[in-house]
């Protein structure tokens, strides 16, 4: 869901879910490979945190806490990093546009020539400790993102769910290719429904990222 707004919004484009694809450890690459699943996480914490739930709120309005967790220990190495993050960012207080600058931070990973190309109304603190506050939540989101997409199942999931972002942006900005059998390659000229291929896109981008490893 997260990234389909982000390509509306076009902050994201086919170009980048390409490089990713291409080169998944290219500084460029990390904004889709780790910024984008840190920016949904964000919104998941941040979700929590407005409807004052006790544990975690996912996308789909399910409620996880300590009681209904999955009882799994690699599950556990997660949960309790993720609820003090939650309650780091609930006191932090922020005001709106020290928020987007989260945002900024935290989606572009550090890459200040799309930090600055991205108007989203951010305004980074004129406190030096505000700021640098708010510079480590986006580290601690971007460093729980990489030790998640260490799940035996996450990359593969997280490719499903680029994949179709990519058809997504390709779509909106009018550059489809062919049919898409790996990321960034084509096969064969099979023509497909263009409807059936709408409703697999709107089914994957609704997905919210750090609920779907």
């Amino acid at each position: 869901m997260r990234g389909k707004e982000l390509v509306d919004a076009n902050v994201l484009t086919a170009a980048d879910f390409e490089e990713w694809a291409h080169s998944s450890k290219s500084i460029k690459s990390t904004i889709i490979g780790v910024g984008l699943p840190a920016y949904s996480l964000l919104y998941t914490l941040l979700q929590s945190v407005r409807h004052g739930t006790a544990g975690l709120l996912m996308a789909d309005g399910v409620e996880i806490t300590y009681l209904n967790r999955p009882r799994d220990r690699v599950f556990d190495w997660f949960f309790h990093p993720l609820i003090v993050l939650r309650d780091q960012i609930s006191a932090a207080n922020l005001v709106e546009s020290e928020l987007r600058y989260l945002e900024k931070l935290t989606l572009m990973s550090g890459y200040l020539e799309r930090m600055a190309t991205w108007e989203n109304g951010a305004i980074a603190p004129e406190s030096a400790l505000k700021n640098g506050e708010i510079q480590a939540l986006s580290r601690r989101l971007q460093g729980l993102t990489r030790n998640i997409s260490k799940f035996p199942t996450y990359r593969r999931r997280y490719q499903q769910v680029v994949k179709c972002l990519l058809v997504y942006a390709q779509e909106k900005e009018g550059t489809l290719k062919p049919r898409i059998s790996k990321l960034g390659s084509t096969r064969g000229s099979r023509k497909e429904d263009p409807s059936q291929r709408s409703k697999l896109v709107e089914g994957f981008t609704s997905i919210n990222i750090s609920s779907s490893v």
